[in-house]
């Protein structure tokens, strides 16, 4: 438990440790709810694969990135994200790669190339397990801080609260870097807190490391360095001024320092062209707000922050912690408020909640949105509600507290158990795709809306004609074309191989040419002997949303498909069915 330093104990009580659950009834619970977090986030890891790629596009690229890690090659495929979680992934893809040797099922790197090609389940099952376990992780240690600052029974709410909420639990199940993320900043926020309460230089570097490697996780870890920095000048007086200072100024930096090479390394290797890369890259152009993304007309400023709270708490636990986080700060400054609304000094929310108030304020400021950049306030938002409702529990009401609780839940609960509900039915992809084979004759010839991204369209196999089309593209764009290479060669061929055009799906408008929205013309598609086109409502349903005028010209494609073309078939998602997006599937030819 967090203990006030010697000059607040002369003026305040201490604070008390009593708690309304037993020690063993406090362990069962918790083990309850780590399983219940654990499965909410497990079920059903498997979806969609061996295809890729089904719950985000960026799981295509973590698996792409991890894979040149294994040429010891460290220079980053781009700096839009740093290294650290491929880093984690890449010792499993080394053991997988030894045990398939020692039971012979391969006998050369080139055969582990093959396998991945042909069967990439076991590619992607590695970075999804990491994050179902780092989900869990950060509900273990959602549970120690609550126990820490004030009691076990607050560490139990913000773990179950934590446990339900949307976004937390669908994100867990990617291979993707945002579960890691929130469990790297989650650790240093306990061990900073740990220094807070026994003086522990060793917690405190420690913390500074774990900040280190959550920037080289994602680069918004930065902000984390608040925790060790603010917790270290809240410990210093005049007898450990010089020290105090000397943390914040020396020791802190060396940690972060520490930890951010580690978890890339290409940072060691070449300091100026990383910072370079990091500088310029995409992320740091969307902080700026200096981007147009498609569909960003939805996702950016307040009301979309608003929404981003919604998916993952829910109406009631969204507006519930507002008010408790909004009080939380008024406690600042009114010690007796604090008291009364908390049962204890929340001087040492001050961290938190200027760690908070960062956060929120790039997100507001930030050209572009997704709900995935509100995890790392999660816990936090667990912590706060947390607080509060032990506090209510103490006030002998316990019975209308865990009502509250409950009702607060219900909406991110419901949503959670619905999608692992959904994940267990069949994509709409490849259900398009199955279509497509058996309706489809291998001779006509195909166009996509986008690109060859398995996220936005069904998992067709494709001529060798079309792949070395996709592998000249990928040249001429600045890529290595080494993944078409190795499709050419290792594709699976019983299934029909189709000529195919992917379109070039224009992102940022700030970047989009002629050379991308020229082929989206149906007279053109249908001149070059396209007879069929497949359209994806990941990306369609964006360009009908935005008003923005710059995406004209690719919404008139759309239009004109209807108007021209026949819809012979459309795959929608249904609730507690399926998943994926809507594929509807046009005929041109005559």
């Amino acid at each position: 438990m967090i203990k006030v330093n010697q000059e607040e104990s002369t003026t305040h009580n201490p604070q008390p440790t009593t708690t309304n659950i037993p020690a063993k009834g406090a362990l069962f619970i918790l083990v309850v709810i780590l399983i219940l977090g654990f499965c909410l986030r497990a079920i059903w890891i498997p979806y969609s694969l061996p295809f890729p790629g089904y719950f985000s596009s960026d799981e295509i690229d973590v698996v792409g990135r991890t894979l040149k890690l294994t040429t010891l090659d460290f220079a980053p495929s781009h700096f839009d994200k740093p290294t650290f979680y491929t880093l984690v992934i890449l010792p499993f893809y080394g053991l997988a790669f030894g045990f398939m040797r020692i039971t012979g099922a391969i006998f050369t790197r080139e055969d582990f190339v093959r396998i991945f090609i042909q069967r990439p389940t076991l590619f992607y099952m590695i970075p999804r397990m990491i994050s179902v376990v780092s989900g869990s992780l950060t509900l273990l240690l959602c549970y120690l801080i609550g126990k820490r600052v004030k009691n076990k029974q607050t560490g139990v709410l913000a773990a179950l609260i934590l446990s339900c909420c949307y976004t937390s639990v669908q994100l867990s199940h990617t291979g993707k870097e945002d579960a890691l993320l929130c469990l790297l900043i989650i650790f240093s926020l306990y061990l900073s807190i740990i220094h807070y309460e026994k003086d522990s230089v060793f917690s405190l570097f420690f913390s500074a490391f774990f900040c280190g490697l959550a920037t080289a996780t994602k680069y918004t870890g930065a902000l984390c360095v608040v925790f060790p920095v603010f917790f270290a000048l809240l410990k210093i007086s005049r007898k450990s001024l010089v020290s105090g200072l000397s943390y914040v100024f020396l020791l802190i930096p060396i940690g972060v320092l520490l930890g951010f090479s580690l978890g890339m390394p290409y940072f060691v290797l070449h300091p100026v062209k990383c910072m370079e890369g990091v500088f310029s890259s995409t992320v740091f152009e969307q902080i700026k707000g200096d981007t147009v993304w498609l569909g960003g007309i939805r996702h950016y400023g307040i009301w979309f922050i608003m929404r981003m709270f919604y998916m993952e708490f829910g109406l009631l636990l969204s507006i519930g912690g507002a008010v408790i986080f909004v009080t939380l700060v008024v406690s600042l400054f009114k010690e007796s408020e604090a008291r009364f609304l908390f049962g204890m000094n929340t001087r040492i929310f001050a961290p938190l909640i200027i760690y908070f108030g960062i956060f929120f304020l790039i997100l507001a400021i930030s050209g572009h949105l997704d709900y995935q950049y509100i995890m790392p306030l999660s816990p936090l938002w667990a912590i706060f509600v947390a607080l509060f409702l032990s506090s209510l529990m103490k006030k002998k009401k316990n019975f209308y507290v865990y009502l509250i609780l409950f009702v607060m839940l219900i909406q991110p609960l419901y949503r959670s158990i619905r999608f692992d509900k959904e994940t267990l039915g069949t994509d709409t992809r490849i259900e398009a795709a199955k279509w497509i084979e058996k309706n489809i004759p291998q001779t006509n010839k195909i166009a996509f809306d986008t690109k060859y991204y398995y996220q936005y369209h069904p998992p067709v196999r494709l001529s060798v004609k079309t792949i070395r089309s996709l592998e000249k593209e990928a040249l001429e764009t600045g890529g290595s074309g080494r993944y078409f290479s190795l499709l050419a060669k290792h594709q699976k061929t019983e299934a029909p191989l189709y000529e195919a055009r992917f379109l070039p799906m224009p992102t940022w408008l700030h970047r989009m040419t002629h050379e991308e929205t020229d082929p989206y013309s149906v007279t053109r598609l249908h001149e070059d002997g396209y007879d069929w086109v497949i359209i994806s409502g990941y990306y369609f349903q964006r360009l009908i949303r935005d008003e923005n005028p710059g995406w004209q010209k690719l919404r008139d494609f759309y239009l004109e498909l209807k108007t021209r073309g026949k819809e012979v078939v459309n795959f929608k998602p249904g609730l507690w069915k399926n998943m994926g997006p809507e594929i509807i599937i046009y005929y041109i030819g005559e």
